[in-house]
């Protein structure tokens, strides 16, 4: 109140004691009175409001209306201000103006100010304004707050209204139009949408902001600050806060570091994070920044915002889910368009949909009757019968012939959605129809060129085989009597020449066998062994072989077994030699000088796939002339050797480490070589093996010494060659040309009790061959005791095992035979033979001493080995060259008996039999005349027969047949 008067102290006094009762009458009323001068211009406002708001009164006694605006809010300054000007301009009689003043903690305050003109002048011109100022903070607020909320109901049903109107076109509009309701009835500065997702790397919670409306701040969307957020490095109490449905509602300065450096460069002051729950899961939030004032939402407020996430996100989802149909629709589209098969839709008969493909072929289209595809009414019944009854109709040879064209065959699927009637017709048909006129065609063709391939195969398969047969028969021969002929007394130069003649056909037989073994290997035919065996001796017979030609060449050859590799193994040691040998040849050929070593080391295993085997590695390493880094990339191919000039220097077919390498696979290893050009060469393979108990170590000489071995085999000059073989090595040895033969030999073994202990089986052998012979072994009563087999082939060896699985062979041995294989087979199968004491054979009583037989034989060879066994008969004997001799002999001389070779120049032996029975010559019908042929079949046999000829003895001779059959038939 302004004071006026300053002279009269009683009055002064007076006035303050009235003052201060009425400051306490107001103080206890909630209000404080107000004066304005409008002379000075002067404010006065009593204390009571004043304290009770933390203001100093002081600064409120004679104020200037200045100072008193700079407390009123900015926003609320202008209404103040002129509530005032009207009341003094008496424009309004009384003022009743709310506004927000600043207290002494910083904080606005809403005051009402309630005011009239309380003194005039004569001139009726307001002096004095006067009123009551009063706190109305909290009704205010909570006027607001219902304001608020109600914008707020009003908000979320607006925006429920624009969600469930919302479609896939116009959908992100619609969700910034919710986002721009719910904000401006919240009255915040930007509104977003924030989704969920797990990171596939980590399974951590992260999530990225998809919508954003933003009128009162820096707009965020697409700022990488809001994009692919970890929530528990960012704000790791707000994932269980959301998560369990409640809202994030605080100012940013309160938060913790991690939120403020996370919020504050988005220039949010206060925030509420209303969390968005969908079918039970935490699908993500909705966030409401304020960016120019502190704010705390009351929990009305942000129970309402929480309502309207859940309608957000079901929109959301359902226009993701749109849209993924949408393109799946597109696609399926796209799909039937564009299908290489007919497709035909029909709903009540009638072509609904029909695809580019089949409207070309069955010149339909959309409208037309669906029975217009079958063609006739019969087929279309047909169909429509198995439909109903199966609910779908399937034929992979569909025959249909569209309008104006010509028939075709389809693979047909139809099948109803709803059901079909008796006429075809149904709520929804779907047809399928495969084009396969070509395919079938082609399948035709196909199986022409199986067939003829396989006719190709089964050429190729037995070509083979035949030149196996016919390249290994001879070879057995070629080798067989060079190593006999090497045992006989020969002139340096012999040997000489026979050591080398030996060496050339050992090269041609590596040749053959490559390319024998490479034709088997390409088909797929090669499997290994499981066999026991010793590696000691595979790499001993491996020194026999090589160390020959490497100490020719003054190279040191070395063979190491490392400590603690196990000898006794179950494999394939012909494979595992095979291997070694290859290598070992190719060392000593490329080293001039130095070294070649093998090297054997087992190696732990810690392999789950070979945790039972055991396995070995081998290195075979030399000092020769090395491969360059091009070389080694080609090493293993096939038909791949170094260069020309290595070809021309040493020869070969540039298939041996092509095989190797298949081999060493297939024995589940891997191969490599290491080499520098010029320092020699290191192949490293692996292998996997069984470990076996040790076998009993027996001498050969004890094993072998005396044992009789019967050698079957219908080729005269291998069965000769194997039968010396057998001889060297001080066994006893014995020939039958075929299985029969080997019948009666076998039996009269037994009869005589000197049996056979082994018997060395051909198994290709015309009439009945090793395999049938073996059955008929054990058939046969005669035969007491059967001996131990070894089946002996010129033909593939791993089908020689398969074919003789289950007939207790002993072992197999692949033509041409060689003394080390023989030798080391014949060790094996004996060594489960009990040592037998035998009576000798009994020699055979005869009166054959002095009769005279005719030898019709024109091969020098056969002369002289029958002679031989003649003379030792005390025979005596007449030779003729050919037939025709033969019928002279007997013309101009008698004999008991005429042994007639079948095949002769001149005259064979069968028109030399005719032309003698048809002789005048007394007693001629009753002459023996016995065929010695080296034909054995059955047709063979009875064409001697036919001619006259009264027995059938096989090449080559054996000389217990021969004997047998000449005591058969000499009478005198």
């Amino acid at each position: 109140m302004p004071n006026t008067n300053k002279d009269n102290p009683f009055a002064e006094g007076t006035l303050a004691k009235y003052r201060e009762v009425i400051d306490n009458i107001f103080q206890d009323a909630g209000l404080s009175y107000w004066f304005y001068d409008t002379e000075t211009g002067l404010f006065d406002v009593s204390s009571s409001v004043l304290l009770q708001n933390h203001y100093n009164p002081a600064e409120f006694t004679n104020t200037t209306i200045e100072r008193w605006k700079t407390y009123v809010h900015p926003d609320d300054v202008d209404k103040a201000v002129g509530t005032f000007v009207q009341l003094a301009e008496r424009q309004i009689d009384v003022m009743d103006c709310d506004y927000r003043m600043r207290n002494a903690d910083g904080q606005y305050i809403y005051f009402r100010i309630i005011g009239s003109v309380s003194m005039y002048n004569l001139n009726g011109k307001p002096l004095r304004l006067a009123g009551t100022m009063q706190n109305i903070n909290d009704a205010k607020e909570a006027e607001i707050r219902l304001r608020r909320r109600d914008g707020l109901l009003e908000a979320v049903a607006s925006c429920a209204n624009i969600l469930v109107n919302a479609r896939t076109i116009n959908y992100g509009q619609s969700i910034h139009n919710v986002l721009q309701v719910l904000g401006s009835a919240a009255g915040v500065d930007r509104v977003y949408i924030w989704k969920n997702y797990n990171d596939a790397k980590t399974g951590r919670l992260r999530a990225s902001q998809i919508y954003e409306w933003s009128p009162g701040a820096e707009p965020m969307q697409g700022n990488v600050i809001v994009q692919d957020v970890d929530f528990d490095e960012v704000a790791p109490s707000w994932r269980g806060t959301l998560t369990a449905g409640k809202c994030v509602n605080n100012i940013v300065r309160l938060m913790t570091k991690a939120e403020q450096d996370h919020l504050l460069p988005q220039n949010i002051i206060s925030i509420l994070v209303a969390p968005i729950i969908f079918q039970d899961k935490f699908w993500g939030f909705i966030g409401f920044d304020n960016c120019r004032s502190e704010r705390i939402w009351d929990e009305s407020e942000s129970g309402i915002l929480r309502s309207v996430g859940s309608m957000i996100a079901s929109t959301i989802n359902r226009h993701e889910t749109e849209l993924v149909l949408a393109e799946e629709q597109q696609l399926l589209d796209r799909i039937i368009e564009t299908a290489p098969v007919n497709i035909i839709q029909s709903r009540n008969g009638i072509i609904e949909r029909i695809n580019r493909k089949a409207a070309e072929i069955f010149h339909c289209a959309p409208g037309q009757p669906a029975t217009d595809i079958y063609g006739s009414k019969e087929l279309r019944d047909k169909v429509w019968s198995i439909i109903q009854k199966d609910g779908i109709y399937y034929n992979n040879d569909f025959i249909l012939t569209p309008s104006g064209g010509t028939e075709r065959r389809f693979i047909a699927v139809i099948f109803t959605i709803g059901t079909a009637d008796s006429g075809g017709t149904g709520e929804r048909a779907i047809g399928w129809f495969v084009d396969v006129t070509d395919m079938r065609k082609t399948e035709a063709n196909l199986i022409k060129a199986k067939n003829d391939a396989d006719i190709a195969t089964r050429a190729k398969s037995d070509f083979l085989a035949r030149m196996s047969h016919e390249i290994r028969t001879p070879m057995n021969a070629v080798l067989g009597l060079i190593y006999l002929c090497l045992q006989t007394e020969l002139t340096d130069k012999q040997r000489d020449y026979l050591v080398k003649t030996q060496t050339a056909a050992n090269n041609l037989l590596g040749i053959i066998n490559d390319i024998l073994d490479f034709s088997k290997i390409e088909a797929g035919k090669i499997e290994l062994e499981r066999i026991a065996f010793r590696l000691s001796d595979v790499l001993s017979e491996l020194r026999d072989v090589i160390e020959f030609t490497a100490k020719e060449k003054g190279l040191k050859l070395e063979i190491t077994v490392s400590p603690g590799v196990v000898d006794n193994l179950i494999g394939d040691p012909l494979r595992l030699r095979q291997i070694l040998l290859n290598l070992l040849s190719n060392a000593v050929k490329f080293t001039l000088d130095g070294s070649v070593i093998v090297t054997v080391k087992d190696i732990p295993q810690d392999e789950e796939k070979h945790q039972d085997l055991y396995k070995l590695e081998f290195l075979v390493t030399d000092t020769g002339i090395g491969l360059t880094e091009e070389q080694m990339k080609h090493i293993f191919d096939s038909f791949a050797q170094a260069d020309t000039s290595t070809v021309r220097k040493y020869g070969g077919t540039g298939l041996g480490l092509s095989i190797v390498k298949r081999l060493v696979e297939l024995m589940d290893g891997q191969i490599s070589v290491e080499s520098e050009a010029g320092k020699g060469a290191t192949f490293r393979f692996t292998a996997y093996f069984i470990r076996t108990a040790a076998q009993t170590d027996e001498s050969s000489a004890v094993l072998l010494y005396r044992r009789r071995v019967l050698v079957v085999d219908d080729e005269n000059d291998t069965r000769e060659v194997i039968v010396e073989l057998v001889k060297t090595l001080n066994l006893q040895a014995d020939a039958a040309a075929s299985g029969s033969e080997a019948l009666e030999k076998l039996a009269l073994a037994t009869r005589y009790g000197n049996p056979y202990e082994l018997v060395l089986m051909d198994w290709r052998m015309p009439r009945m061959d090793g395999i049938e012979t073996i059955r008929q072994i054990h058939k046969q009563d005669s035969i007491i005791t059967p001996p131990h087999i070894v089946m002996i082939s010129a033909y593939d060896r791993q089908d020689c095992v398969q074919q003789t699985q289950g007939l207790n062979v002993a072992g197999v041995l692949v033509k041409p035979v060689k003394i080390n294989d023989l030798k080391q087979l014949l060790k094996t199968a004996f060594r489960i033979l009990k040592q037998q004491n035998v009576a000798p054979v009994q020699e055979i009583k005869t009166d054959i001493k002095g009769a005279k037989v005719l030898l019709a034989e024109d091969n020098k060879i056969n002369q002289l080995v029958a002679s031989e066994l003649l003379k030792t008969y005390g025979i005596e004997f007449t030779i003729a060259n050919n037939g025709r001799e033969a019928v002279e002999a007997v013309k101009a001389k008698d004999f008991d008996l005429i042994l007639m070779d079948v095949q002769m120049p001149e005259m064979d032996g069968l028109t030399a039999t005719q032309t003698i029975r048809q002789l005048s010559k007394p007693g001629i019908a009753r002459l023996p005349i016995l065929a010695m042929t080296a034909n054995a079949l059955d047709t063979d046999y009875q064409k001697s027969l036919d001619v006259g000829m009264n027995d059938h003895l096989t090449k080559p001779i054996d000389p217990a047949k021969l004997r047998l059959a000449l005591e058969k038939w000499i009478k005198r």
